[in-house]
């Protein structure tokens, strides 16, 4: 018997763009990874065309890519996101980096979507507590645990 595996949480209607599903057996390992990133990376892109409409600029393309190939629970989150933002900032401007720690080695990053502004940092940082408060920190779980929003003053 086979079933559609798809992560808790995953946007169905992402679903219609890819033509290959994932299936596996019951009983058997997890399904081969180059299938995997190969179905992800529909996903991911997907996200990227829908955040780059929203006004956010992909900072390194390739290696967010990579991360969300390895924590794809994040991606519901960046479609929840904009508008989340856009409520508290208005219309502004996005950018969705990886960054890397120096100091530790072999870090696999933490995606950071950055929203610049030209509002007072008391003003901004106001904001930004009431995303956090009102819907970052509720729904922090294992797989947003690599993902921040941060604030750049323009």
């Amino acid at each position: 018997m086979a079933t559609l595996t798809i992560p808790r949480g995953m946007n169905i209607d992402i679903l219609s763009d890819v033509s290959t599903f994932l299936f596996s057996d019951r009983g058997k390992k997890e399904t081969d990874k180059l299938n995997i990133k190969y179905a992800t990376s529909s996903f991911v892109e997907s996200l990227f065309s829908f955040l780059q409409i929203r006004n956010c600029n992909i900072v390194n393309k390739g290696e967010i890519t990579d991360f969300l190939n390895n924590h794809i629970g994040i991606i519901d989150y960046l479609y929840e996101a904009p508008n989340i933002i856009w409520e508290k900032f208005g219309d502004v401007n996005l950018n969705l980096e990886l960054c890397f720690d120096p100091e530790i080695e072999d870090d696999e990053g933490t995606l950071f979507l950055n929203i610049e502004t030209g509002i007072d940092v008391r003003e901004a940082l106001d904001k930004l507590g009431q995303i956090d408060r009102e819907w970052l920190i509720p729904i922090i779980n294992k797989n947003i645990r690599k993902f921040n929003i941060d604030i750049e003053i323009i």
